[in-house]
């Protein structure tokens, strides 16, 4: 769906190196106005958002926390406009951290 855009801005799709000298884990409010959005490509947008959270020091690292999701709608319709003014998308991406508990 983005047309290899992602993969054009993204560059290499291999795991996202973690930097020599990692911060510790940061429990500060993340500012949503430090991140890049671009509509229409979510898939993108997460990408962009693991790379924030991770230079940030909000998420691990290595990003070993974060989890991207794809979701889909079950028919498979592709996104179009309905008359009542809700966009049906094929699908959407998502990112979800998951802080390991301390014992």
């Amino acid at each position: 769906m983005d047309g290899g855009r992602a993969a054009a801005v993204g560059g290499d799709p291999s795991p996202i190196a973690a930097p020599s000298n990692p911060p510790a884990l940061s429990s500060r409010p993340v500012d949503v106005s430090s991140f890049t959005h671009t509509p229409c490509y979510c898939e993108e947008n997460v990408y962009m958002l693991c790379n924030e959270l991770i230079r940030t020091g909000v998420a691990d690292p290595a990003g070993t926390d974060l989890y991207v999701v794809f979701i889909s709608n079950e028919e498979k319709k592709k996104a179009g406009h309905s008359d009542d003014g809700f966009i049906c998308w094929d699908y959407h991406v998502i990112c979800i951290q998951a802080k390991q508990r301390s014992s």
